[in-house]
């Protein structure tokens, strides 16, 4: 992923955090690889949730991969094969954006030329 794919992924965030102050707090947007419908992405205000195609734990996963999830950003739920879901305390949008981005490319296998999709709000 690049960071064109950040920027837009950080709008997304903000829209979401802003929905959230605005007392939508189940607002939500999903994001995929375009062609693709196996490797999304969902960001709110206090979420990620994504699709997670490995049957390890999703800390295990990370460490395997080398990636450090952003300050106070914990896995708080999941299902093997399935689907990971992050809280995270939306203090750091910047970090979120490259950690999606970073979790788009490495764990899901997306490559920096696949362009990525607003599916739904």
């Amino acid at each position: 992923m690049n960071s064109h794919h950040a920027s837009i992924i950080a709008q997304y965030f903000a829209e979401a955090i802003s929905s959230a102050v605005d007392g939508d707090r189940d607002y939500l947007i999903t994001i995929a690889v375009s062609g693709d419908s196996s490797k999304w992405v969902q960001v709110s205000w206090g979420m990620i949730n994504a699709a997670y195609p490995f049957t390890e734990a999703p800390d295990e996963t990370l460490e395997r991969l080398a990636m450090i999830p952003p300050a106070e950003t914990t896995v708080c739920e999941w299902k093997a094969g399935e689907w990971v879901t992050f809280e995270h305390s939306a203090t750091d949008v910047p970090a979120l954006s490259r950690f999606v981005c970073e979790y788009l490319w490495r764990v899901l296998s997306a490559s920096a030329v696949d362009a990525l999709v607003r599916v739904a709000d």
